[in-house]
């Protein structure tokens, strides 16, 4: 340890010195790599982008006459592709930057002080050339654009160095060096605070790179043979070895052949990325020069004195280099670092070979006889050392100029106009960044930072040809996943040709993940679904892009209606990702099967757009088992103002589930908010119109397809013209089909001659016509016609189905004794249509319940009815009404309060809540409030209208029940209305 540990012997104040001097260098040391090993980030970001695709999901079917309406819900599919962010600036490596060049400057000057008289004047001569390539002048310090601030800081640190060279020989290095650290800081407070520029001290710490740069440079030519010269310690050291020169010729070997092969791969000779990066091949050659400069002081020893000088100088040296290559890759200035990489290799083959060279002339026997040759590794005698350097370097010259020499010095020009340009980039002067960015492009087209940069811009402006032209200048040479990535974008119109852009990517950057994300998605969307499949497959394979490929995986599946089973790929892949599970739904959905799996709202109440689509789904998947807790739980996570993007993904399939458990009047607020929240009003209307006319109100129907029309849905005019034939409205309704004659279709005629043509064409209709006349024209109180007519139909199913339509009429308006006579006329008939006689079965319980047939009733529900979904509310009733015969009042009661406010289109079921809450203690306020309430929903019920007039009465409330009497009248025939006044004594009332 003594031997490493070389500043035990040194006076106290210079190990101080040297801790601190250290620590510079170190944190230079990890700066430098910390923002290698993060490179390209900060600058350089992924952000995924999500898209979300809705695919349309039938879920219930609604028949209205002899048309079959579909409402659908939709389907969340997720896809995901990998784009580069915008860059993000990283001035605080600048910042960090200037600290170390400011504090390694310090100890150099310091150190320019102590040399002998020869080498101060050389160095002074630097100094002044350093200065002058500041620019300070551009600062405008104190208003000054000339060369008057140069001239003034070459004069303040000249003058202190020549006043410690010529007046105070005999002062202390910490003396000189604070007297240089207070230089530093007077000038940099003037810089800071009295220059006209934004941000002085980071302009000022751009136009150092030039100065830096060279030191750079000089780092490279001296440090270069130190890994070459630590091989000879290493082989020299062992206390057994007996083969040193054989050990030191096959690590040299293996050494110089990975340098040699590391450039064969730069220049494309051979494909190989197996070689250690140069950079740290310089942080390594950079720390064992501090220890080997103390080897070296028999070269330097009329120069400078290794102890402590000599390692203050590689330390203060390296701690500006590192601070400067970590700058550049925090700032991912690509272009300087190209030729930083290939400086640092050709120095280490150049003087790498030459000092092979250089020890074969002086210790080849000494190595042979395994003589400890470290000791004297820099007391050549052959070959003397000056030499060795000056063959170094002409090899190493020998690769620039073969490589072009102006390369470089192009590169780090580009690399500071791209600089300049960040600076006025972050301080928003567009036109000055932009200028800026533009000479860098000229000096190199392939600068990736200020091609991307100019292309953003371009974007901005609306220059979409320059944009591509500038992307295409990063790809001209080692492109990367951020430029190949954007250039494709933008192409995104052009499927084929983002895939030949994205191909073309594949064949430089083989492998790459991000890519093969991105090209499976293109083939998707080409509908190339094999070659999408096999890209997704790939990126799967890197753990960085795996939840972004099963997703979009899954996905492919959910929209190519794959067979495969949903249970199986759910279990195959990664169950924890939200992103995966919403797809592995979609596709479960897709095939009408219902996945077991649980799924929970997230903890935190803050709903993504990962989590919405899996609620979302899991919501359609358990559309006829939603758990009511977690539906609700599902629902107020969407009244939380930070999911406000979601409400449309969460409450549309929860206004399905609502509507299928029989909670109608929930479904319909559930999705009136989607309508006001959301973004498709039109779809959602035309939902909304359909629900209606399932629950016989053609008349509410109407109302919510005139939004969708308004909304210009491209349904509506199709349901429009239906519900207007519903309600009776025969020539609005013949308007509105005449005006559906461009889509040829033959619903259409048909409609047109049903609902136009007089009664003796009657004979000459089809069998579907006649059954649409006797629907549509013909009213309830012309019963001859109907019979004639219905004679005349021969089709047994149509002849059921207008059978079951008229007593449906009948019933609607309250008239139970011609419902169930025109009922009856179903006896005999032959029906083989399915779902028309499951139809009729359930209207038949409606009419017992009308009928008060509680044991019929009773009797034919054990027989096996079911009342699955869409049929709860009458399951609910029923039950209701066979324990109010039992004697069960409270359940009865809970059961009937159950449908009358969860479905107020239920007529029979309101009426019957109001008129148990009436006999059961029920206050007029508690009936009249759910009537009224029920009136407002459903303004066409005759039921219900009947049952609000007495209680608004008996609220005191006459001019309502005036209001709905005369509603009443002009709704059902003359003999009823009669019939209604008598039975209720409201004579009185319709006089007033």
């Amino acid at each position: 340890m003594h031997t490493l540990q070389f500043w035990k012997s040194w006076p106290t104040v210079y190990r101080i010195l040297l801790a601190a001097i250290s620590f510079v260098f170190a944190a230079s040391l990890v700066i430098a790599l910390y923002s290698f090993f993060q490179h390209p980030a900060p600058v350089y970001t992924w952000q995924q982008l999500q898209e979300l695709q809705r695919q349309v999901l039938p879920v219930h079917k609604v028949t209205v006459g002899l048309f079959d309406f579909t409402v659908s819900t939709e389907n969340y599919i997720l896809f995901e592709r990998w784009s580069p962010g915008p860059l993000q600036l990283n001035l605080q490596a600048v910042d960090l930057y200037l600290m170390l060049l400011a504090a390694g400057l310090v100890v150099l000057f310091a150190l320019l002080t102590v040399l002998p008289r020869f080498w101060f004047f050389v160095g002074a001569g630097i100094a002044v050339f350093m200065i002058s390539s500041f620019q300070l002048e551009t600062l405008g310090i104190f208003g000054q654009v000339n060369k008057i601030p140069s001239i003034g800081v070459m004069a303040l640190f000249l003058g202190i160095a020549l006043y410690y060279q010529y007046f105070r020989a005999a002062a202390s290095f910490v003396q000189r060096l604070l007297a240089f650290l207070v230089a530093t800081l007077v000038v940099g407070y003037l810089i800071g605070w009295h220059s006209t520029e934004p941000q002085p001290l980071r302009y000022f710490a751009i136009t150092t790179q030039a100065a830096a740069t060279v030191l750079l440079i000089v780092f490279m030519l001296l440090v270069a043979h130190e890994i070459m010269a630590a091989f000879v310690s290493l082989v020299g050291r062992g206390t057994r070895n007996s083969k040193s020169l054989q050990h030191y010729l096959i690590i040299s070997s293996i050494y110089l052949f990975n340098l040699w092969l590391a450039y064969w791969n730069k220049i494309g000779w051979v494909d190989w990325g197996y070689t250690i990066h140069p950079v740290l091949l310089l942080v390594a050659s950079g720390i064992l020069a501090v220890w080997g400069i103390r080897q070296r002081q028999p070269l330097y020893e009329q120069i400078i004195s290794a102890d402590p000088f000599g390692v203050y100088f590689l330390l203060a040296l390296g701690s500006i280099v590192f601070g400067l290559v970590g700058y550049f890759y925090a700032t991912s200035l690509d272009i300087a670092l190209l030729s930083v990489n290939d400086l640092i290799l050709y120095t280490h083959i150049g003087y790498g070979m030459m000092f092979v060279m250089y020890m074969a002339s002086n210790f080849l026997s000494m190595l042979s006889a395994n003589f400890p040759v470290y000791k004297v590794l820099y007391k050549p005698t052959v070959m003397p050392y000056f030499s060795y350097r000056m063959a170094g370097l002409i090899f190493t010259l020998a690769f620039i100029f073969y490589n072009s020499w102006m390369v470089p010095v192009n590169h780090f020009i580009s690399g500071y106009y791209t600089s300049l340009g960040d600076l006025y980039h972050s301080e928003e002067e567009e036109t000055l960044a932009t200028a800026y960015y533009r000479r860098a492009y000229v000096y190199a087209t392939y600068n990736q930072h200020a091609s991307m940069m100019l292309s953003t811009l371009e974007e901005k402006r609306g220059n979409y040809q320059k944009q591509r032209n500038y992307l295409e200048g990063a790809n001209s040479y080692h492109p990367t996943e951020f430029s190949l990535i954007p250039l494709a974008n933008t192409y995104s119109s052009n499927k084929l040709e983002e895939i030949l852009v994205l191909q073309e990517g594949r064949k430089k950057l083989p492998g790459n993940e991000v890519i093969s994300n991105n090209l499976g998605l293109a083939y998707a969307r080409l509908g190339v679904l094999d070659s999408a499949y096999n890209y997704f497959s790939l990126a799967r394979k890197s753990h960085r892009t795996e939840a972004s490929a099963d997703m979009n995986l899954l996905g492919l599946m959910a929209k190519s209606a794959s067979h495969i089973n949903a249970d199986s790929v759910y279990q195959f892949l990664d169950i924890e990702a939200p992103r995966v599970k919403s797809n592995a739904f979609a596709i479960a959905n897709h095939q009408g099967k219902q996945m077991d799996k649980r799924v929970d709202p997230p903890k935190d109440s803050i709903l993504n757009l990962f989590t919405a689509s899996l609620l979302g789904n899991y919501i359609t998947n358990h559309l006829i088992q939603t758990d009511t807790a977690f539906l609700s739980r599902c629902i107020a996570l969407t009244r939380d103002p930070r999911n406000k993007d979601y409400v449309e993904t969460i409450l549309l399939p929860a206004a399905m589930v609502c509507y299928a458990q029989g909670q109608v009047n929930r479904a319909f607020q559930l999705l009136q908010e989607v309508i006001l929240r959301g973004s498709n009003a039109g779809a959602n209307n035309e939902t909304l119109a359909l629900w209606a006319m399932d629950q016989g109100k053609p008349d509410v129907a109407l109302l919510h397809v005139q939004f969708a029309l308004n909304q210009h849905s491209s349904k509506a005019s199709f349901l429009q013209a239906v519900a207007l034939a519903e309600t009776g409205k025969l020539n609005e309704a013949i308007i509105a089909w005449d005006t559906l004659r461009s889509q040829k279709d033959s619903t259409v005629e048909s409609m047109k001659r049903v609902l136009a043509a007089p009664a003796s064409w009657f004979k000459s209709f089809s069998e579907k016509e006649k059954y649409s006349y006797l629907r549509y024209r013909i009213s309830l109180e012309d019963s001859v016609q109907f019979k004639m007519c219905l004679a005349q139909l021969l089709d047994e199913d149509l002849k059921a189905s207008a059978i079951l339509d008229r007593s449906k009429k009948y019933f609607s308006v309250d008239e139970l004794g011609p419902a169930i006579r025109i009922f009856k006329n179903l006896e005999g008939l032959r029906i083989t249509n399915a779902q028309l006689f499951s139809d009729i079965k359930y209207f038949e319980l409606r009419i017992m319940a009308a009928n008060h047939q509680w044991n019929l009733l009773h009797e034919y529900i054990q027989k096996g009815i079911l009342f699955g979904p869409y049929h709860q509310t009458e399951r609910v009733y029923y039950e209701a009404l066979q324990q109010a015969a039992a004697g069960d009042k409270t359940a009865a009661l809970r059961n009937l309060l159950w449908v009358a406010h969860n479905n107020f289109y239920f007529d029979e079921g309101v009426v019957a809540a109001a008129s148990f809450l009436q006999q059961n203690g029920g206050t007029e306020h508690e009936i009249y409030g759910l009537l009224a309430e029920a009136l407002q929903v459903n303004p066409g019920s005759i039921r219900i209208l009947k049952a609000y007039i007495p209680a608004a009465r008996a609220r005191g409330l006459e001019d309502y029940a005036a209001s709905a009497l005369e509603t009443l009248r002009n709704n059902i025939s003359p003999a009823g209305f009669k019939s209604y006044l008598s039975k209720n004594d409201l004579t009185a009332l319709l006089h007033q």
